[in-house]
């Protein structure tokens, strides 16, 4: 009847464009990192912060900052490499990752990604990255 008529269509689930692109992408940072990855420890330890501020995302560098400021001392030598390929990632794609809204290859499933998601569970209320991710996550 006139309830039906006056509803019309039911909107499809976007779908994002870049998901396909995404494995390509990841294929280009892996050969970015191996190009720009920092030389020792010590300069590692040095840039830490100006990755976790250098996000195009406000909120993706105030999540990393805080975890920086919070644990930045503490990580070995892996989870200091490891942190230079994730800062490879683009924001949406790493909070999503952070957050478990996208499954996590294997190459970034790692003791540095573990302890991200556990900051994050810590600082947020529900342990979710909020709205930005969800939204775009359909």
């Amino acid at each position: 009847g006139a309830a039906r008529a006056d509803i019309g269509d039911i909107p499809k689930p976007v779908e994002h464009t870049y998901r396909p692109q995404e494995p390509l992408w990841r294929s280009q940072n892996l050969q970015l990192y191996e190009t720009t990855r920092a030389a020792n420890e010590a300069a590692l330890r040095k840039k830490l912060r100006h990755h976790a501020r250098a996000r195009g995302w406000m909120e993706a560098a105030e999540f990393l900052v805080s975890f920086v400021d919070a644990h930045g001392d503490t990580l070995e030598s892996q989870e200091l490499t490891d942190w230079q390929r994730l800062m490879a990632c683009d924001d949406m794609f790493l909070m999503r990752l952070v957050s478990g809204r996208t499954e996590t290859p294997a190459e970034l499933d790692t003791s540095l990604l573990r302890k991200l998601r556990l900051h994050l569970s810590a600082a947020t209320p529900g342990g979710s990255f909020g709205d930005a991710t969800a939204s775009r996550d359909v």
